[in-house]
């Protein structure tokens, strides 16, 4: 629905799919890097749902030198979820929330460095 109503506004979304309980947070960062290198546009939007929003902080992180453009994102826990900390304390939570709460949901993902790129 949200690509729906981006390309009615006139964007072209390129949905980005990423295994985040098999991989972390850094693998699934070098292969969104993949991904947007194969982008053939001078600029680059970001819209990210969730733990995507912490995706996209660590891909900035190791990769910093992106074309032009913003991040948005949407009901990411930037601080770290305490659901999610509470959850890894067992072996079912952790099994349930795999390596994203490595390196992500604890709350332990590189700070945003803003002037890399507008985050709203």
């Amino acid at each position: 629905m949200l690509g729906r109503r981006l390309r009615h506004c006139g964007f072209r979304p390129y949905p980005f799919h990423y295994p985040s309980v098999r991989c972390d947070l850094r693998h699934n960062a070098r292969r969104l890097q993949a991904f947007v290198q194969k982008i053939e546009t001078p600029e680059v939007h970001f819209v990210a749902h969730s733990l995507g929003g912490l995706l996209v902080r660590q891909f900035f992180h190791d990769f910093p030198h992106q074309r032009p453009g913003r991040v948005v994102t949407l009901g990411t826990p930037h601080a770290g979820s305490a659901v999610a900390r509470r959850m890894g304390r067992n072996p079912f939570g952790q099994a349930l929330l795999g390596k994203s709460l490595k390196h992500g949901l604890r709350g332990d993902v590189p700070a945003w460095e803003g002037w890399r790129r507008e985050l709203g």
